[in-house]
């Protein structure tokens, strides 16, 4: 049977692709993206992916913490970092340094306002995020440093 209120849906639309709507062709159906992949790959698969973006959260905040150049503004709740040049340079050196880093074209630095001031801020969340970006990360933030004339020792 089909209901009037049924839609002729013609498929060579992008928008309205067989799995673009829910069942009840109200919204998308987002519930979908979620529960097929933990189906199709487990609860364990992205429990374990979490923890390693914490893991890598936790080591690169204490990395950033060992220079001497760079002032963490608090210590990471899930894998956001909030950082700053140290000693106060107010927000145009800041942005200087994000500009240098993402120059590079290798790792991408981000920044925000917090409390009226520029904050650089980096965060651990791609599944292709894994030790070795990490440490690309901080040859990238090295390399920033000394080309703006903050050199860092570690």
């Amino acid at each position: 049977m089909r209901g009037e209120y049924m839609p002729d849906l013609d498929y060579s639309h992008a928008h309205l692709e067989p799995f673009s709507l829910s069942v009840e062709l109200s919204r998308e159906h987002r519930g979908l993206k979620v529960a097929l992949p933990i189906m199709l790959h487990g609860l364990d698969a992205f429990v374990a992916a979490l923890d390693e973006k914490l893991d890598l959260t936790e080591n690169a905040y204490a990395r950033l913490c060992a220079m001497p150049a760079i002032q963490v503004l608090h210590a990471p709740d899930l894998s956001t970092i909030a950082f700053q040049l140290a000693g106060n340079q107010g927000d145009e050196r800041n942005r200087l340094l994000m500009e240098t880093v993402n120059a590079g074209r290798k790792v991408y630095l981000s920044g925000t306002m917090l409390n009226d001031q520029f904050t650089l801020r980096v965060t651990i969340l791609s599944h292709r995020t894994g030790a070795d970006q990490i440490d690309i990360f901080f040859n990238e933030l090295e390399r920033a440093l000394t080309d703006i004339g903050q050199a860092s020792s570690l």
